[in-house]
């Protein structure tokens, strides 16, 4: 509401609403080996360097073994010091790439409702939810499944999933 004087010109100042623009990965070191923890399962877990992906490398998962249910794998959101912010009662997006050696369902265990069909390529994956309390569990559904890896791991506010970068 008003104008803004910029060098003797005057710029209209335009509202916009209905839109959440943030963008600000909330993960402190997202790129450390604690960001994915595994639940359910054992496997070897691996940092690669790959300057392809957003955060220039990935956490790679081989001789996948289930061992209790489901779950394969979690964001530790139930942990404050992880976050440079709190996220109860916020509406956020969750945003990572993976790709398994064959074809998967992951599914965000929230609601089972947030599902995407995985491969052997990279794809980016995207969920939101408003968090309440605990981890945000993710589990693969299919069979075969012996290794996946997953990269650029982003949580930001808002509903809209923006590039990855690091926390500040």
């Amino acid at each position: 509401k008003g104008n803004v004087s910029l060098s003797n010109k005057s710029l209209a100042n335009r509202v916009v609403s209905g839109y959440n623009f943030h963008g600000r990965n909330l993960i402190l070191n997202s790129n450390s080996d604690d960001t994915i923890p595994l639940y359910g399962v054992t496997a070897t877990r691996e940092n690669i360097v790959d300057n392809q992906l957003p955060s220039k490398q990935y956490f790679k998962f081989t001789n996948v073994v289930r061992t209790n249910g489901n779950f394969v794998f979690h964001i530790p959101t139930y942990s404050p010091d992880k976050f440079n912010q709190s996220l109860i009662g916020k509406k956020i997006q969750i945003s990572f790439h993976i790709r398994s050696n064959n074809s998967q369902k992951l599914i965000f265990y929230i609601d089972g409702s947030q599902n995407f069909m995985i491969n052997n390529t990279w794809q980016k994956v995207r969920f939101n939810t408003v968090f309440n309390d605990g981890n945000l569990h993710f589990f693969l559904e299919g069979s075969g499944l012996t290794s996946f890896d997953i990269s650029s791991v982003k949580i930001e506010f808002g509903d809209v999933a923006t590039d990855w970068t690091p926390a500040p």
